[in-house]
């Protein structure tokens, strides 16, 4: 039976799994940007274009994600691959993430996602 899929601190976990921290900006600032894509019949739909502008926002934003273009397109070809799907939506996110430290709360020190 298909099931959800996330991909979340370099793994790929049931999406019921995937949490972020109450204290992370990501949470009380709403901190992050993203973008929703189709998939129909196993391919998704205008990738290249969901992931121009996902990348612009991330710009606007001052959120550098972890992984490049290229790796972010293979994650999300593996997340419906593994899920089963072959039609769904999938959400990317980029998130400010966690503090360095809740001691410093600069925002310019936190952890992208």
């Amino acid at each position: 039976m298909p099931e959800p899929i996330a991909f979340m601190d370099h793994a790929f976990i049931p999406a019921r799994d995937a949490k972020v921290s109450i204290l992370e900006p990501t949470f009380t600032k709403s901190d992050a940007v993203y973008d929703t894509l189709s998939v129909w019949k196993g391919l998704f739909f205008r990738l290249d274009d969901h992931l121009d502008r996902f990348a612009r926002s991330c710009a606007k934003m001052e959120l550098k994600p972890p992984y490049s273009r290229d790796e972010t397109s293979r994650i999300l070809a593996e997340c419906i691959e593994r899920s089963g799907y072959d039609d769904a939506c999938v959400t990317v996110i980029a998130t400010r993430g966690p503090f360095e430290s809740l001691e410093n709360r600069d925002l310019r020190s936190c952890k992208n996602g």
